[in-house]
């Protein structure tokens, strides 16, 4: 099983050329226009069969509130590829 943040940094550098270091930052941190956040957000809901409405997702200030909201969700973590 892989951690729920190894898999958002995993989409985070394949897509948008990002590595997240620390779940703490903020997206303003992180130098994520909203462009970035747009994509991420297409990609979780993708990766993770989720639905994001465009009100949780302007919710977003950090990647640890990305893991909040999928941990509401239930889901805690992935089985590797």
């Amino acid at each position: 099983m892989k951690p729920i943040i190894e898999k958002i940094n995993e989409i985070a550098i394949k897509y948008l050329d990002k590595n997240i270091s620390n779940e703490n930052l903020s997206f303003n941190d992180l130098q994520f226009d909203e462009l970035d956040k747009i994509e991420l957000v297409m990609r979780l809901e993708e990766e993770f069969d989720v639905q994001i409405t465009d009100e949780e997702s302007d919710s977003f200030v950090s990647i640890k509130d990305v893991l909040k909201f999928l941990d509401k969700k239930e889901i805690k973590s992935i089985n590797q590829l």
